[in-house]
């Protein structure tokens, strides 16, 4: 913040809200700029305590869960019957709240950094009105570059996340069989990554596990009614999440004996992401990676070959920055964590992926998804 001249930076969207409480509030997508107030905050001030806000719905989760000692409340449309003692304050909304915290630490003059792509024009415009004098600063990339490199605990929720979803694909996979459906593959990976203690995604957009030709659909809202036949491709990408940090990685497998043309491409996928996977460690550029994988894919067959990344940061998000493209000229850091993969979606064929979760380490990297072997044998 001190380098981006910020006295304080305020956090509302569901991620940096997480990120900075390490709360998580079920809906916090739905009732983002609810009514009278974008819902939930959580301002951290370059001096002095953090401060966190949430309706009084989620008053008695807060307490318990997250670390922030300075909570604030706000009213909400349920009622609370609450034993005496156990009263607490609420302001009548969230930017009443915002206002008051900000007279407190002294900020009312001050350069706030906030989230200008998640945050509703018209909650922007009640701030604005209500605090005229405070200079807004659009922090969303501040949150980004703070979030890409990862401390400790979210390195370990990681790599929780990764045990788990390998878990899962393995549950996934035991079930391939003529005429099973992305439905069976659905259930079974659940049901794993359940008992293992991680959850899916509230949508399927990043839990493709798709089969034969229709697997070159990059995007499923949910399963297809295709039964698995000999020689189709399975492409399952994606993960579990573990206390709000996921797991993104892929494997392929086919039922019965590949096709030629089948094993080419994917030989050609898998060593382009293996020599990009050798490169990592501290100060590589993440364009170097992408260059290297263009072309091994290029020299392998494939000249026509495009792409526009070829692995993203991984954490809070499924896709989230730095990412792996031509233009990220920025070098790689210790403790950033990383999904490589090099995808190929051929319609009419299939669509293949190889990816693993790597993690930068102070002399290299480690992979936190190395069980689950590369090849497209059952």
């Amino acid at each position: 913040m001190k380098e981006r001249k910020l006295d304080a930076i305020l956090a509302s969207s569901p991620e940096n809200f997480f990120y900075a409480g390490d709360l998580y509030i079920p809906f916090i997508d739905r009732f983002r700029g609810f009514s009278s107030g974008f819902g939930q905050f959580v301002l951290v001030p370059l001096e002095g305590d953090p401060v966190l806000c949430v309706t009084a719905l989620d008053a008695d989760l807060a307490k318990v869960v997250s670390p922030i000692k300075d909570q604030r409340f706000t009213r909400t449309w349920a009622y609370f019957r609450r034993e005496k003692g156990d009263e607490i304050d609420v302001y009548e909304n969230t930017i009443v709240a915002l206002e008051d915290v900000l007279k407190e630490k002294g900020l009312t003059k001050a350069t706030i950094g906030f989230e200008e792509k998640t945050l509703p024009i018209v909650d922007y415009r009640k701030i604005v009105e209500k605090l005229p004098n405070v200079e807004f600063e659009d922090a969303s990339k501040t949150f980004l570059d703070i979030r890409a490199v990862k401390i400790q605990e979210e390195v370990d929720r990681i790599k929780r996340a990764c045990e788990i979803s390998e878990k899962g694909f393995e549950a996934a996979f035991s079930v391939a069989r003529e005429g099973a459906t992305e439905a069976d593959f659905l259930r079974a990976f659940q049901l794993e990554i359940t008992k293992q203690g991680g959850y899916m995604h509230k949508g399927l957009i990043h839990q493709n596990l798709t089969i034969g030709k229709e697997s070159a659909t990059v995007r499923r809202g949910w399963p297809l009614d295709h039964k698995l036949k000999k020689g189709d491709v399975m492409r399952f990408d994606g993960g579990a999440i573990y206390y709000g940090y996921r797991c993104d990685f892929a494997r392929c497998r086919v039922l019965g004996k590949p096709s030629e043309k089948i094993v080419k491409v994917y030989n050609a996928l898998t060593e382009a992401q293996k020599r990009i996977v050798d490169m990592i460690e501290p100060g590589v550029k993440f364009s170097d990676l992408f260059k290297t994988g263009m072309k091994t894919v290029r020299e392998m067959g494939y000249p026509d070959f495009e792409r526009s990344h070829l692995g993203h940061g991984l954490g809070l998000i499924t896709e989230e920055e730095p990412l792996v493209n031509p233009n990220n000229d920025i070098e790689l850091e210790e403790n950033m964590v990383l999904s490589i993969e090099v995808p190929y979606y051929w319609t009419g064929v299939a669509g293949f992926n190889i990816e693993d979760v790597v993690h930068v380490t102070s002399d290299g990297h480690d992979i936190f998804t190395p069980n689950l072997h590369r090849g497209l044998e059952l």
